[in-house]
């Protein structure tokens, strides 16, 4: 990584969101499997300024984690901005202690683990690098069936107004 792109790149995501009041920070975050392109210290740097920004202007942040739960956890510390993430069970024991919002594009183990800890903190997810394998009106209608549509739409709006 060049000396000072981090900063360039920073100060860029800074003047957007001077211009872009209702503007979130995301996605950003750790990826294992791109540290040969960028080292995961210069990942951690940016994502750093990334959270800071989110504290300085109040924005939420949507974190990306991939093989790097316990870096991003150690980033965080004890304090985070609002966020959201997918992460393992483990890591979501932790993040549900840090108000993490977490996020899930099927009911999975540890989404039922944050449903039953902390519903306050869940969230569905809607993309995926296979839209055809995503089947939205079944998910939607699969927590529907729980109960879960407002509580769903409850936190999704804490992230959109």
């Amino acid at each position: 990584m060049l000396a000072g792109y981090c900063d360039l790149d920073i100060a860029h995501l800074e003047s957007l969101l001077v211009q872009n009041p209702g503007l979130m920070i995301g996605e950003v975050g750790l990826d294992r499997r791109y540290a040969h392109f960028v080292s995961l210290e210069a990942q951690k740097e940016f994502l750093l300024g990334a959270i800071e920004l989110a504290f300085r202007y109040s924005r939420p942040l949507v974190l990306h984690c991939v093989g790097c739960d316990g870096a991003l956890i150690d980033l965080l510390g004890q304090k985070a901005p609002k966020a959201m993430c997918q992460v393992s069970e483990q890591s979501a024991l932790v993040l549900m202690k840090l108000s993490i919002y977490m996020s899930f594009r099927a009911l999975t183990r540890v989404g039922q683990l944050v449903l039953e800890r902390r519903p306050d903190l869940f969230l569905l997810e809607s993309d995926s690098q296979k839209p055809y394998d995503l089947d939205i009106k079944g998910l939607y209608e699969s927590y529907g069936q729980r109960g879960l549509e407002e509580l769903v739409y409850a936190n999704a709006a804490l992230f959109t107004s």
